[in-house]
């Protein structure tokens, strides 16, 4: 088992994980200017 594929793949999970809740409400915010542009036009 190799200590330092373990360490850099935990990191990565933890990145991964602190950068989704960022992402999320970004993606739906998007989403929802495109769709209110979309009804008032």
């Amino acid at each position: 088992m190799n200590v330092d594929r373990v360490c850099s793949t935990r990191s990565a999970m933890l990145v991964a994980s602190a950068a989704r809740p960022v992402a999320l409400p970004q993606t739906l915010w998007r989403y929802g200017a495109a769709l209110l542009r979309d009804i008032n036009a």
